[in-house]
């Protein structure tokens, strides 16, 4: 298993090898996420618009980001993680060029997306919210 505790590499270690056991361990920013602060933060991409349908977010600036690609990369544990890269469109609905879609150096931005980690975060947060109402 990977150094990291709350890792996902360590709860796919714990749905594929052990699955008669409950994994109990709260992921790396579950803390951080209930927060007021994080909740309300406009840059975290969590509290951006998804639209299932078409496949694509909205930021809070009315920037829409589009599938673009998927993406692999391997962490330092040799882990590959797989991303959806999405990536924002050029011209808003007036057929317009959309400046907000840019960086300051003028590239397009984009944001990755790993639908494993939110899928094991969704269950984990699940399972930690079960256990605790279980218990009361």
């Amino acid at each position: 298993m990977a150094q990291e505790y709350g890792s996902k590499s360590n709860y796919r270690y714990l749905e594929d090898e052990l699955p008669e056991h409950t994994a109990l361990i709260s992921y790396e920013t579950m803390l951080k996420e209930n927060s007021c602060k994080w909740q309300s933060d406009d840059c975290k991409v969590m509290n951006w618009t998804y639209h299932l349908k078409d496949d694509y977010f909205i930021d809070p600036q009315g920037v829409r980001f589009s599938f673009y690609a998927y993406r692999k990369c391997k962490d330092k544990y040799r882990f590959v993680r797989e991303f959806k890269e999405y990536k924002a469109n050029k011209y808003d609905n007036n057929f317009k060029i959309d400046h907000r879609a840019f960086t300051k150096s003028g590239n397009p931005r984009k944001i990755s997306i790993n639908e494993k980690k939110r899928l094991v975060k969704s269950k984990e947060r699940f399972s930690l919210i079960s256990s605790i109402l279980k218990d009361l």
